[in-house]
């Protein structure tokens, strides 16, 4: 009899939500129930202390009609539809409205398009269309679509400069200081190579840092939002560069590797990398030969983090058991050549029962790091033996980020080192201590 439950993954919704969350002036009304507000407790006061999504003193940015049911939603509502928007619109704190139904609403043929056109000049801030979705999509959609959606219809200002750089495809799932010490480690790169990072989608900043695209006449393309970042280029005539993400010391050396032969600054790429790991790499040697060499790892979450995951901890000497995405198996197809020729499970999309015949296999005969985030977590086998279990990507609930922790570029590489190097070297706990 097959399992009755949903896989282990998160709704395009949720996925929308993180987008806006990153945008802190950008509104989105949400056609359709109330568990819409529900949905965005996944993000608000969990994962991200610092998410401005709900509002207890004011208006929350997540807009939605109220009490919407089966009996009233198929009546003409477009009239209470203008209303939330104009009245949106209006507060001093929007920068934009961002618009989508949930199916609920969606097979109700409103005419949402023809409402915003009807509204016209009353209009005194700019709207996105995002396609509803929600029935095929998951959250990794989600955040690409509204990044697609803004790269079609936001104004994009200036004429882009040779040396300027817009970066596309961040991953922002949260404000907190993990994502912020990123992007200034992505910026502190590129200044590296004496390039202007104009505009980083999506970085924690309004829509006017988002213009500043325009004026970028390099586009670096992370995986996040492929689509987005073409359509950027397409509209303005910038270089499209697209990378992967400069996670661990081989990953980030090789992402400026690639930036730097796109750009023909391959001698400043290979001087900004010699320099930052003569900084970073003294007493790795160590941490490496004591701490890492040989042990066994299991990673779950991001598809987009597998590979990066995989190569960095391999350059740190462990092998990889298994790896599972909390997504759809389209957002990584093909499999990278590295995740086939380990020969391990690579899986996407899992029940719980799923995750723990997995794990259960994989860890026949132990594992000693699991990098996870938090939902699959809660169904991971316990492996035999000594395991230490770091919370990492979205969700995380249980680890935050007060002060700069940044995980990409040299710094960010040396900083997650740090992390499971200090879980590593933690004492198990004295069953003696509470008799």
């Amino acid at each position: 009899m097959e399992e009755a439950a949903l896989p282990i993954n998160y709704s395009y919704i949720i996925g929308l939500y993180l987008a806006v969350n990153a945008i802190p002036d950008l509104y989105l009304y949400v056609d359709g129930p109330d568990c819409a507000t529900f949905k965005a407790e996944f993000i608000y006061g969990r994962h991200d202390l610092n998410s401005t999504l709900l509002n207890c003193s004011g208006p929350d940015r997540i807009v939605r009609p109220r009490n919407l049911d089966v009996t009233s939603i198929v009546h003409d509502r477009s009239e209470k539809i203008r209303r939330i928007i104009h009245e949106t619109c209006a507060l001093p704190e929007a920068g934009g409205l961002m618009y989508v139904s949930m199916p609920m609403a969606t097979i109700t043929a409103t005419q949402y398009d023809s409402i915003v056109r009807d509204m016209g000049r009353k209009l005194s801030k700019p709207i996105f269309e995002v396609p509803s979705l929600s029935l095929s999509s998951d959250w990794l959609d989600g955040y690409a679509q509204a990044m697609k959606s803004l790269a079609s219809n936001l104004d994009l200002n200036g004429d882009p400069g040779p040396a300027r750089v817009a970066v596309i495809g961040y991953m922002m799932d949260r404000n907190e200081k993990d994502h912020t010490s990123n992007i200034t480690q992505i910026e502190n790169m590129l200044r590296g190579l004496s390039l202007d990072p104009v505009s980083i989608w999506l970085s924690g900043r309004p829509l006017s840092h988002l213009r500043r695209a325009g004026s970028a006449g390099v586009i670096i393309s992370l995986p996040h939002a492929r689509e987005a970042a073409r359509i950027i280029a397409s509209r303005t005539g910038a270089k499209l560069i697209e990378t992967g993400l400069p996670f661990g010391f081989h990953g980030t050396v090789r992402w400026l590797e690639e930036i730097g032969a796109a750009l023909g600054l391959e001698e400043q790429a290979a001087a900004y990398s010699e320099s930052e790991l003569a900084r970073v790499l003294p007493g790795m040697k160590w941490i490496i030969n004591k701490i890492f060499l040989g042990r066994r790892f299991f990673f779950g979450g991001d598809p987009h983090m597998m590979e990066p995951v995989r190569d960095f901890f391999i350059e740190l000497g462990c092998r990889p058991l298994a790896m599972i995405a909390t997504a759809q198996e389209k957002h990584l197809t093909p499999l990278p050549k590295s995740l086939v020729r380990d020969g391990i499970p690579c899986r996407f999309n899992l029940k719980p029962g799923e995750i723990v015949q997995v794990t259960s296999e994989a860890f026949r005969d132990g594992c000693d790091i699991i990098i996870a985030e938090d939902m699959l977590r809660n169904y991971i086998n316990s492996p035999p033996g000594t395991c230490v279990s770091v919370p990492f990507g979205f969700t995380n609930y249980h680890r935050h980020a007060l002060s700069d922790s940044p995980y990409l570029g040299f710094s960010g590489a040396l900083n997650f080192i740090d992390t499971v190097s200090n879980e590593l070297m933690r004492p198990p706990p004295d069953k003696n201590r509470s008799r």
